[in-house]
């Protein structure tokens, strides 16, 4: 799932490059903990509450059946994109964002 920076922010989500080297990975690590362990319980629950509203099956059917329908309506795009590795297709909901990949 593609996290907007505003949300990764606000729950302590770090994003990394696929490419990125082992000491930017463990930089990266070493910040999540250090946000993990100045959040606390505060956090975890912030964090838990997000992912039993987004991300049980039931969200996420009614997500995909949603885009569908938008899908064939032609309120959103399928999009072919390119990236280093391949390619691949995406939704784009109007904002770059959030893309989420097929």
């Amino acid at each position: 799932m593609v996290f907007p920076p505003s949300l990764r922010d606000e729950l302590g989500i770090f994003k990394f490059s696929p490419s990125a080297g082992t000491e930017e990975l463990k930089s990266i690590a070493r910040k999540a903990m250090q946000a993990y362990d100045e959040e606390g319980r505060e956090g975890i629950l912030k964090r838990h509450a997000y992912a039993m509203e987004n991300h049980t099956n039931e969200r996420r059917i009614h997500t995909i059946l949603q885009s569908v329908e938008k899908i064939a309506t032609g309120q959103l795009a399928v999009v072919m994109q390119a990236y280093p590795d391949g390619v691949g297709m995406t939704v784009d909901y109007g904002n770059p964002d959030i893309r989420i990949a097929l």
